[in-house]
């Protein structure tokens, strides 16, 4: 994973220690909506997501890795707008608690998500499959 720094250039590369053979997947990788965490995917050969703490955007730290139930890689992940739920796209899309970081059921095979929440029978707020961070700027 790599982190830059917009105003400077800086790039920052954190390495997985022990991390197996393969290509990564480019685009496995997403901040939870808080931008306290970045999870990534690692190759179609290692079952694992890499939990990044981001309290140091600079400084990246991982902080777990999390086994998939697949055998196989994940390719895409995202989170719900309150950051409560990943969603893992891998041979089936994997939810787990973000928050315990527990496996909590499977759905069908889909990177393409989109929530709508609603209040008084309107839309309130719309969500995407991109775990692009919600914090708002200072």
């Amino acid at each position: 994973m790599q982190v830059a720094d917009i105003k400077t250039g800086q790039i920052v590369s954190a390495n997985i220690p022990d991390h197996p053979a393969g290509e990564p997947w480019l685009h496995g990788i997403g901040w939870t909506p808080d931008e306290s965490e970045v999870w990534q995917v690692s190759s179609n050969s290692d079952p694992h997501i890499y939990v990044w703490s981001m309290l140091d955007p600079m400084a990246p730290k991982l902080k777990e890795r999390l086994s998939l139930k697949s055998e196989r890689g994940a390719y895409w992940l995202t989170f719900d707008l309150k950051g409560d739920y990943a969603y893992v796209s891998h041979d089936e899309t994997e939810i787990f608690n973000a928050r315990t970081r527990t496996s909590v059921g499977l759905i069908g095979l889909s990177a393409n998500m989109l929530e709508m929440d609603f209040m008084d029978g309107k839309i309130s707020r719309v969500g995407d499959q991109y775990g692009i961070g919600r914090a708002a700027s200072d």
